[in-house]
């Protein structure tokens, strides 16, 4: 069901699942995916640009004042953003 990008999907019974991998990258491994919102959020801007353009020689840079608007409105409006973000907290705080 998968194209090669994004993590893994699969159907059952008609409907659309996929799984969740690790909120922590492996040791020495860049973030991606959902990791990019929940660990290292004080690079969070950073790592998003790095991990949706790779290649810093790109005529078209990503502005990093729309990325910092986007992840203000997912925080407020996505009840999905809102755990996740949670899930980082607990994470930090208990490790």
């Amino acid at each position: 069901m998968n194209n090669g990008h994004g993590p893994p999907a699969f159907k059952i019974n008609g409907r659309v699942h996929h799984q969740i991998g690790s909120l922590l990258p492996p040791d020495g491994s860049p973030t991606k995916f959902l990791q990019l919102y929940v660990y290292d959020t004080s690079n969070e801007i950073k790592n998003i640009i790095r991990a949706l353009h790779p290649e810093e020689r790109s005529s078209e840079p990503l502005d990093p004042s729309i990325i910092k608007k986007l992840i203000k409105m997912l925080d407020e409006y996505n009840p999905f953003a809102k755990k996740f973000r949670m899930a980082r907290d607990r994470l930090r705080d208990h490790g």
